[in-house]
């Protein structure tokens, strides 16, 4: 017996403007176990695809009809916008189709033509053909989606785990430096290293906790909400995460309107930010110049709605010279060290939900990186706007 999702019977949905031909192939199907549905018209037909429930499994439609024929519905079908566009369809004519006919029906999607008179018999059995070639191509398109989850999932759980590396890492430096400032009995008051090194490990651990806690959140990345963001405050927010990690390095910051704000999710934008400024440092230390290390943070319009976040850095630079690079998972940027490709691919899935883009800028090896991120302008408004400090809020 079938389960309690399943339909017995196939829905079969006939459509000819001849009443006398829907009523006779009706009770063909009928008699053969199926379940039918009845269109006069390309309009009709089109009605009943489009309304939902009961799901048509198969179309079996006449070519000549007055006005729309069968090819018009068939090109409808098909169009990638339906919901309908996988479902098997047969066409049935009076006659035997010249070759441009037919050639045009089947390169147009339809799987079979069925031709008048009708033998009965064998109706059903290429429309039972078409329905189990159709069942089989479900199954193998089912199990490659969920091949492919498998595939997304794993990726997802190792770009967590590289982000809570990133943060470890920091919390790690924050924690030596304020140890160091308690150990010779500095002030840990509001102002003082030692207070911003507590500071930062309170909103880096709150970061590692949400991770931790849904790391298959950055898979539905249409759950990320945005609003008026200022990008000083994020970028002030990340230099302030990264400074003893970046201590030493010399940091340029250039801002043509500190009124700069975006659309966007700013614990988001701070995650990307700390991605590329922590590869910008390791393409430094590569280079084995981290006494002259430069990163410039440079702000610009790159259109009337969209501004650019540029970090730029000084150091070893990408394999080869490139405007545009563009990201997938476990293909590495880097030229020396190495890495696994994730960190970059992760920014790129957020920045994309935020209706942005992330990409690399390189003259070659020796001549620095440059990531950019652009993302929509937004209008200020401090009165709606996010504070990024509230992400760190429970």
């Amino acid at each position: 017996m079938p389960g309690p999702t399943e339909r017995p019977e196939n829905i079969v949905l006939i459509v000819d403007d001849n009443e006398d031909n829907l009523q006779l192939l009706q009770a063909i199907f009928d008699s053969a176990g199926f379940r039918t549905l009845k269109a006069s018209s390309v309009a009709a037909a089109e009605a009943v695809l489009s309304k939902g429930p009961p799901e048509v499994d198969l179309v079996l439609s006449d070519i000549s009809m007055p006005g729309e024929t069968g090819f018009d519905l068939l090109r409808w079908i098909r169009d990638p916008i339906n919901q309908v566009h996988q479902i098997p369809v047969l066409l049935i004519t009076a006659a035997l189709p010249e070759d441009v006919h037919r050639i045009m029906g089947l390169s147009m999607g339809a799987v079979d033509y069925i031709v008048r008179p009708i033998n009965n018999q064998e109706l059903v059995l290429r429309v039972k053909n078409a329905l189990e070639h159709f069942k089989q191509f479900r199954s193998l398109q089912r199990s490659l989606e969920n091949s492919e989850d498998m595939a997304t999932t794993g990726r997802i759980l190792a770009a967590s785990n590289h982000e809570i590396r990133n943060i470890v890492g920091l919390i790690h430096i924050c924690a030596e430096q304020a140890l160091g400032s308690a150990g010779r009995d500095e002030s840990m008051s509001p102002g003082t290293s030692g207070f911003q090194s507590l500071s930062s490990l309170s909103k880096m651990t709150k970061m590692l906790t949400d991770i931790a806690k849904d790391p298959h959140s950055y898979i539905h990345t249409e759950r990320i909400r945005t609003s008026s963001c200022s990008v000083r405050d994020i970028i002030d927010n990340m230099l302030s995460l990264t400074e003893q990690k970046l201590r030493g390095i010399q940091i340029d910051r250039s801002f043509v309107s500190d009124q700069y704000y975006v659309r966007a999710d700013a614990t988001r934008v701070l995650q990307i930010l700390l991605n590329v400024s922590l590869n910008a440092l390791d393409a430094i230390e590569e280079k084995g110049a981290r006494s002259k290390g430069r990163l410039e943070i440079k702000v610009t319009e790159s259109s009337h709605d969209t501004l650019q976040i540029r970090v730029s850095d000084n150091g070893i630079g990408l394999v080869t010279a490139a405007k545009k690079i563009e990201f997938q998972p476990f293909e590495t940027t880097k030229a020396v060290k190495g890495g696994k490709g994730l960190g970059l691919w992760l920014c790129s899935r957020l920045a994309n939900a935020m209706e942005g883009s992330i990409f690399l800028e390189s003259k070659g090896p020796g001549f620095g990186t440059t990531a950019v991120l652009e993302l929509k302008r937004a209008t200020p408004n401090r009165d709606t706007d996010l504070n990024i400090n509230e992400y760190f809020i429970d």
